[in-house]
């Protein structure tokens, strides 16, 4: 093959060719005519170098074109392509040996056909040392291939095949994937093993695992001191809604004195009625049965009374559903007469919607607080207006409720004058309030805000509108 190197170029073999055949001819007939004829040497040299070159001359071309120049093109075009081959394969040395992952090459008797650089340095061994080699001897140290061979599985299996391992040798883990490799007859010529060092990433998972079950500890924790937590902020809640009830509890009385005079009125009259009767012998039975049933109705509305304030004031243990549209005309119910005869406050329910059910699920009684303590707040602002201005006025409180895809929005809005901009926005806050010390504790609006978002899911939001302020509530309808 040295003949065909970039030293000895086509059209110098060739002239090489030539040259010998001429030669070559040149002494044959030499000798063949001095053999047969006995002349002189001299002529027969000078005669046979004439001969040689004619038929040199004539031979040149059709050896050229007929056997050389094919011959030539053949030798160019083997010699491109070894030159193509021996670039690849140095590409693919270069490329396979760049490899950072353990590559190695075992044929079907665990003999190490071929490693890269990676695997000459996880050995410690060199490239003659490391080929021809059983892979279990040189990597593991034994005399056959261990338990769960990834190897030996594809062999078996003639599929791919990945397994982890823990080397005891080297105390690395290692994540080793083998895929066979056949010919176009299905024939197993080989498999293509790569081994990644994976101890970095298992020591990171184990300190992950660690760290997740000390974190799925503290929040455990967390989640018990959490509800124990929210446990305690709603006794907390519940314990300032009794207060705010409580603080009220002189305006209850009041109302509750208020709803009882007149029944009590009728039952003076009643009683001064029968003394009279008794003093003018007008007595009997028919009398004595009208003046019970007359006591007796007034005794009953007084019951009903007690029976609606007791119920208003204990609180809901469980949520329920039940009515909104109901709950606040009981509330209106109870107070309205009073706030129109004691602040001239005229308080109406309207709907918007009025085939709309108006049921959601909360705690009823805690919901009837919130309405109570949202007119109180507008009946002070109403009246605080009427004594500043001096004049005669008359108090509204409108209370609208409207249903909208699956939410009911209560709307209370008065002619109050609004709430100052100053308090507005920490309106909610505990122990805010608009009103002085002796009127106002500033839980009614906190408690009122706690039950409606935190309790019962909803919203609370306030915003001053013309000549009053305007309270939204939005609750979620039930299903």
């Amino acid at each position: 093959m040295k003949v065909f190197t970039k030293r000895h170029s086509p059209a110098y073999l060739f002239t090489a060719v030539m040259l010998a055949i001429f030669i070559a001819e040149f002494v044959d007939m030499t000798l063949l005519d001095w053999l047969h004829n006995k002349w002189n040497i001299s002529s027969f040299v000078l005669i046979n170098l004439m001969d040689s070159s004619i038929l040199v001359v004539l031979v040149y071309p059709f050896l050229y074109f007929l056997t050389f120049k094919p011959l030539i093109a053949q030798i160019k075009e083997r010699t491109r392509m070894a030159g193509i081959i021996k670039k690849s394969e140095e590409e693919w040395d270069t490329i396979f040996n760049s490899i950072t992952d353990m590559v190695s090459i075992h044929d079907s008797n665990f003999i190490i056909k071929k490693a890269n650089e990676s695997f000459l340095k996880f050995t410690g061994m060199n490239r003659d040392d490391v080929t021809g080699r059983r892979c279990y001897t040189l990597v593991h140290g034994t005399n056959q291939p261990f338990c769960n061979c990834p190897h030996e599985r594809c062999l078996k299996s003639r599929e791919h095949e990945i397994l982890e391992i823990e080397d005891e040798r080297t105390s690395l883990s290692l994540l080793v994937s083998v895929s066979p490799v056949f010919d176009k007859d299905g024939n197993f010529l080989y498999s293509v093993h790569i081994a990644k060092d994976i101890s970095e990433l298992k020591q990171v998972e184990k300190e992950l695992r660690v760290k997740s079950y000390i974190l799925e500890r503290m929040n455990k924790n967390l989640t018990i001191m959490v509800d124990e937590e929210v446990k305690k902020r709603r006794q907390q809640e519940q314990l300032l809604i009794q207060q705010s009830k409580q603080a009220s509890m002189g305006e209850v009385v009041g109302m509750i004195a208020h709803q009882w005079k007149q029944p009590l009125n009728a039952i003076s009259l009643t009683v001064e009625d029968l003394q009279d009767a008794s003093d003018f012998g007008e007595i009997d039975k028919d009398y004595v049965r009208r003046a019970n049933t007359a006591v007796m109705q007034q005794v009953g509305f007084m019951s009903k009374t007690i029976d609606d304030f007791r119920t208003f004031l204990i609180p809901s243990r469980t949520q329920r559903p039940f009515d909104i549209k109901k709950a606040i005309e009981d509330i209106v119910g109870m107070f309205g007469s009073l706030y129109k005869k004691k602040n001239n406050i005229e308080i109406i329910i309207e709907t918007t919607t009025p085939e709309s059910n108006f049921t959601t699920i909360g705690f009823p009684n805690e919901f009837k607080q919130v309405i109570l303590n949202l007119i109180n707040n507008s009946s002070d602002a109403i009246v605080s207006r009427a004594e500043s201005s001096g004049k005669k006025f008359i108090g509204d409180i409108k209370i609208e409720l409207s249903h909208s895809d699956n939410k009911i929005y209560v709307n209370i809005r008065d002619n109050g004058g609004g709430i100052p901009v100053d308090v507005i926005d920490k309106i909610y806050e505990p122990y805010v309030s608009t009103k002085s010390e002796e009127k106002g504790t500033g839980l009614g609006l906190y408690m009122s805000k706690t039950i409606i978002e935190t309790n019962m899911s909803g919203t609370l939001t306030v915003k001053n509108v013309d000549g009053g302020a305007e309270f939204l509530i939005m609750l979620n309808a039930a299903e």
